[in-house]
């Protein structure tokens, strides 16, 4: 298997003192967040080879933008030799800016600004904004919870400030319960009754039954004839009747 597998192997060995370029895998360009990865290079360098170790890996002097959790020991599939332009030395070397102090590891909190929960894999989180001293507002990062337990004293100080702003807002509202209205020249109370209910009646229905009376029919009236067809009596009977 070792044989048929070295076919497309390149037989690459490296001295200290080398530079070299290293390809990295998916999961060490967590570093490079903030960035695209379809816009990186797929190689980085030039690097330094510093120690050899073992017969297949070897260990580079990192720049000072890579993060820690990035191990320094590559194997040697991951490396290429670095050719570098006479006419130009500059060219083909990557130059970017350092990571932001929480990524870095090298970070010192200045102060909480805000703070917000999150829900994340079905979990809620508690994130903090930080300050982070010597650097500017635009590299203020949201951390969680659980990253800032070295600064319990600062997350302390930042919730007693904001209970104080809260308390402070509180001071000279109205407690009448109607804003429009201040202590001095607050309406009475309503007291304890309820107030009416609106009736769904129509007006015609809140009409007094007196006012109705002359519009009844009167019991003495004279009934009024039952007329009888003339062609349901004979001329005999109808003469007896009259």
């Amino acid at each position: 298997m070792k044989k048929h597998a070295d076919k497309n192997r390149r037989s690459h060995e490296f001295n200290v003192g080398d530079k070299v370029m290293v390809k990295l895998l998916q999961q060490d360009r967590k570093f490079l967040r903030g960035r695209d990865s379809r816009l990186l290079q797929k190689y980085e360098g030039p690097l330094t080879i510093v120690k050899k170790i073992g017969k297949m890996a070897y260990k580079v002097d990192p720049p000072h933008w890579w993060s820690r959790q990035l191990h320094p020991v590559f194997h040697v599939s991951v490396l290429k030799p670095f050719y570098e332009d006479i006419a130009d030395p500059s060219r083909g070397q990557i130059k970017r800016q350092g990571l932001k102090p929480k990524a870095a590891g090298k970070g010192v909190a200045e102060a909480i600004l805000n703070d917000r929960v999150i829900i994340a894999s079905r979990k809620r989180h508690q994130e903090y904004l930080v300050k982070w001293q010597g650097h500017m507002d635009e590299e203020n990062t949201w951390e969680r919870a659980a990253d800032l337990s070295a600064y319990a004293d600062k997350i302390e100080a930042y919730h007693m400030q904001k209970l104080t702003r809260a308390s402070t807002a509180l001071v000279g509202e109205n407690v009448t319960g109607c804003p429009l209205h201040p202590p001095s020249i607050a309406p009475p109370c309503p007291s304890n009754s309820a107030p009416p209910r609106p009736s769904n009646r129509s007006p015609c229905a809140l009409t007094s039954s007196s006012s109705l009376a002359p519009m009844r029919r009167s019991s003495t009236a004279p009934a009024r004839p039952i007329a009888m067809p003339a062609h349901s009596l004979s001329s005999g009977q109808f003469n007896a009747k009259i």
